[in-house]
């Protein structure tokens, strides 16, 4: 997804859907283990969810990309652990190779 706007707007906009993001897990994870007959349920859904969840982590996104500058920049979140630095390292060769 591409998104067009100031630094400031685009950092807000990346903040707040990483929010969301966080926020739905929460919910989710919640609503869906409040009743102990639902567990046996999910046992089939699993793969999904941490499929899903994983997805959503901010360690594997690690760092906006900024087009319009000369180079490559990226941009990383203040909590950012060794996975997610090196993640966003892999995304900024890609962009350069292409």
């Amino acid at each position: 997804m591409s998104v067009v706007c100031d630094g400031f707007v685009g950092n807000c906009a990346a903040e707040d859907s990483e929010g969301v993001a966080e926020m739905m897990q929460k919910v989710i994870g919640e609503e869906l283990n409040r009743h102990i007959w639902m567990k046996p349920l999910l046992i089939p859904f699993k793969p999904a969810f941490q499929r899903l969840r994983n997805g959503w982590t901010m360690r594997s996104a690690a760092a906006l990309h900024f087009s319009g500058v000369n180079g490559v920049c990226q941009i990383g979140h203040g909590r950012s652990d060794a996975f997610a630095v090196m993640n966003a390292c892999r995304a900024a060769e890609r962009r350069i190779k292409h």
